[in-house]
């Protein structure tokens, strides 16, 4: 992780600003720990996810025993939502955000990424600090070595689920997915609020659209998702990149889109590949109808990622699976007329063929023996390593 404060400058934030000052602490903090994800409640311990689980920054010199003051806390708050203010306390009268939101503030290399969720009692923001631009889609070919193969953009069409658990590197494997296919000299168009990745256009055309994915998080002056469909496709876009879908109604949306038969690309949090689909449908059921829902998901859903990370004594490696869900008729038959427990049997059972008979599927065995047959102590030494920060 980066400290806030080497790059403050290039957002033209005043170094006395006591919220950055704040954060600056908790970064240098987060670093020295080797945290990916850093938790702030007011009037609660800070906590931060390294190696996998989540701990207490009880020595981080931040109060008593790591706790964040309330004012503090509504100092943070008061950057995060306007970076520019000029006074030092947050509005007396003001109460905290309603909705969720997330803030992406880019420096120079860096960018620092905060997540705030009223539903939690405190509230609580999240902090990361990622890579400016995406990680190299080689960077990740030791885990998954018919990555390329399973996405060429010539062959590719419908709907990819990039599925996984909070930290294990969705959004991160997505936006790299999707910044290989926009080398192939094609428009692709990206769908968030905001957009994380900066993904540099060279001999192809990237258009970006700030739309909501989630009705609650959505920002005044900010469509939701299914508002610009008609736009895109009208567009002659090559491939679609859509930010985490969390709903039944942007579970639709992206549904739609993959009906244009060009390849779309999301995250989506879940447990496994199985607990992906059987989630995603219910989803839809809830908007489209149980019928149509099955129907669309079996003929829109192409393939699903399944990406976690595997902890040795103090490295990590990423762990990816894949399911060509097309190339697998027990699935699409359990997809039309089966219960819930019969979709998710038929999705392992493949799984599981596809790991013994070493095919195009990367199942779990298979990628956990890759990365310890790799020398799982020694991947982190590897430029080529992507860190498993990014959601």
């Amino acid at each position: 992780m980066t400290p806030v404060s080497d790059y403050a400058r290039y957002l033209e934030i005043p170094s006395s600003n006591n919220g950055l000052k704040i954060l600056d602490k908790i970064v240098r903090k987060a670093a020295e720990a080797d945290a990916t994800e850093v938790y702030l409640r007011k009037g609660y311990p800070i906590s931060f996810l390294a190696k996998g689980s989540v701990q207490h920054a009880i020595n981080w010199d931040m109060g008593e025993k790591g706790i964040i003051s309330d004012g503090d806390f509504m100092l943070v708050m008061l950057f995060v939502t306007n970076p520019e203010t000029k006074e030092m306390v947050w509005p007396s009268k003001q109460p905290l955000p309603a909705n969720s939101f997330t803030r992406v503030f880019r420096f120079e290399k860096n960018q620092l990424r905060l997540q705030y969720s009223p539903y939690q009692h405190p509230p609580q923001l999240t902090l990361r600090v990622q890579p400016l631009a995406p990680y190299p889609i080689e960077a990740y070919l030791p885990y998954s070595p018919s990555l390329i193969d399973s996405l060429d953009l010539a062959k590719s069409s419908g709907l990819y689920l990039v599925a996984g658990p909070v930290g294990s590197g969705k959004t991160s494997l997505a936006s790299s997915i999707t910044q290989m296919w926009a080398k192939s000299g094609n428009h692709i168009a990206m769908l968030a609020d905001p957009i994380e990745y900066y993904i540099a256009p060279e001999t192809h055309l990237v258009s970006t659209w700030e739309c909501s994915l989630t009705t609650a998080g959505q920002r005044e002056g900010t469509p939701f998702v299914d508002a610009i469909i008609p736009d895109l496709l009208r567009s002659k876009v090559a491939a679609y990149y859509v930010s985490e879908v969390r709903e039944a109604a942007s579970v639709s949306a992206v549904l739609e889109l993959s009906r244009s038969r060009e390849p779309v690309i999301t995250t989506f949090h879940a447990a496994s590949i199985a607990d992906a689909v059987v989630s995603f449908m219910s989803l839809a059921d809830r908007i489209l109808g149980h019928d149509r829902a099955r129907i669309m998901t079996g003929q829109m859903l192409e393939g699903v990622f399944y990406v976690n990370v595997v902890y040795g004594t103090s490295k990590y490696v990423p762990v990816i699976e894949f399911l060509p869900f097309q190339k697998c008729p027990p699935i699409l038959k359990a997809l039309e007329s089966g219960t819930t427990r019969q979709i998710a049997d038929a999705v392992n059972a493949e799984i599981e063929k596809n790991t013994a008979q070493g095919g195009t599927a990367i199942g779990r065995k298979l990628a956990i023996d890759n990365a310890k047959r790799l020398g799982l102590a020694e991947l982190a030494a590897s430029a080529a390593l992507p860190p498993a920060t990014q959601v």
